[in-house]
């Protein structure tokens, strides 16, 4: 019975992160489940929309791209240091977005797993 109704729950919470993509990253319940409840394109979609809270490492935004790397079996790499200096995060910013728009074209792409 209990578990009938932690189901419930969890598919209430998935059906609605599908509608709002409102995550709090300092909440881990809250990241995990819009990481259970969400398709890879909108995880990238999510990570274009808040590319500087994923390159400051806000909360727990690098489970997302943790796992995005891991759905697709790619890398995501941020690189905050060249040579002796720290990039700028914008610099970061547009990194990681180019990194989301190479990954969402490789899934889009035909044949992709």
């Amino acid at each position: 019975m209990v578990t009938k109704i932690i189901l419930i729950a969890l598919f209430f919470l998935c059906s609605l992160k599908g509608k709002s993509q409102n995550v709090n990253l300092y909440d881990s319940l809250c990241v995990r489940n819009f990481i259970e409840c969400s398709s890879i394109n909108t995880k990238i979609s999510f990570v274009q929309k808040n590319l500087k809270s994923f390159v400051q490492v806000v909360g727990f935004s690098d489970l997302i791209l943790f796992d995005i790397a891991k759905r697709t079996k790619t890398s995501i790499e941020i690189k905050s240091i060249n040579g002796n200096m720290k990039v700028s995060d914008e610099v970061l910013s547009k990194e990681l977005n180019e990194q989301m728009e190479k990954i969402k074209l490789k899934e889009l792409s035909p044949g992709s797993p």
